[in-house]
């Protein structure tokens, strides 16, 4: 079962797409890194991945699990620490 999962994943902002159908999948043990310039859409994607924001579009899953769905069950098992208001800003996700 993969980790996480996306499905073409869109999330809109005053009515521009700043998550565009996106569709990865990570599998247990691989390790993926979200680069991009700023306003690319990487904070919104892992808010979207671990339930923290709502997708406009697309299919979420993470260990099998809808984190908007059963945001409680994923929080168990994912923590996330955003880093904003930085020149440098990250978001380091903890399975």
């Amino acid at each position: 079962m993969p980790v996480i999962e996306i499905e073409d994943l869109v999330k809109t902002y005053a009515g521009r797409n700043v998550v565009d159908g996106l569709s990865l999948t990570v599998e247990p043990g691989e390790i993926l890194g979200v680069l991009g310039r700023n306003g690319a859409g990487k904070t919104t994607t892992v808010e979207c991945a671990v339930g923290l924001r709502k997708p406009d579009g697309g299919h979420v899953r993470v260990l099998g699990v809808d984190p908007r769905a059963e945001r409680a069950r994923v929080q168990q098992v994912v923590g996330v620490q955003n880093t904003g208001g930085c020149t440098r800003c990250t978001a380091t996700v903890y399975m």
